[in-house]
């Protein structure tokens, strides 16, 4: 079962297209890149489950039309009408979409709420992806690593993470 903690949302779905089961949605992420996730997750009667996207159609800069597999008439993709759209938030941290800035404004806090920064860029140069932070002491740079994030919340704008005792003070000496 996929629970809420487990998903980023990345967009919403609009009203059916046409008859053979498209359905336009407003994207935070390229349209291009919804296929290199392993599914898209809806919340159905209070459940999160995932659907797979049969075909992705950019439409408009945020809005793309999208078939999901096994919903093939305006009838039956209806149901996904005004939905949410998320993916796994593992998926989102690892996937190309991180460079396009979708976390880029967020604030970083670590669990206890202390402030560190806010993310100004992602640097994908390096094997290692890193979060480029404006900290309280200058620029700081923190790994984007599932492990050390516990939080992100998109809708205030800010992630927690649970770095390694001295990750902070290592950077700023």
């Amino acid at each position: 079962m996929i629970r809420k903690e487990e998903i980023a949302e990345i967009g919403l779905f609009r009203k059916p297209h046409g008859v053979k089961g498209e359905i336009s949605a407003e994207l935070d992420v390229p349209a291009d890149e919804l296929k290199s996730f392993s599914a898209i997750v809806c919340e159905m009667e209070g459940i999160y489950v995932p659907f797979f996207i049969e075909s992705v159609r950019q439409k408009g800069q945020v809005t793309a039309l999208l078939t999901i597999d096994g919903f093939d008439t305006d009838v039956a993709v209806k149901k996904f009408s005004n939905k949410r759209i998320y993916v796994l938030r593992k998926e989102l941290l690892e996937s190309d979409v991180m460079e396009d800035g979708l976390l880029i404004g967020f604030d970083i806090l670590m669990a206890d709420g202390k402030r560190i920064g806010t993310v100004t860029d992602v640097d994908d140069s390096t094997a290692n992806v890193l979060f480029v932070v404006d900290g309280n002491n200058g620029e700081l740079y923190i790994p984007v690593v599932d492990d050390f994030i516990l939080e992100i919340n998109e809708q205030d704008r800010f992630i927690i993470v649970d770095l390694p005792e001295g990750m902070i003070e290592s950077q700023l000496n």
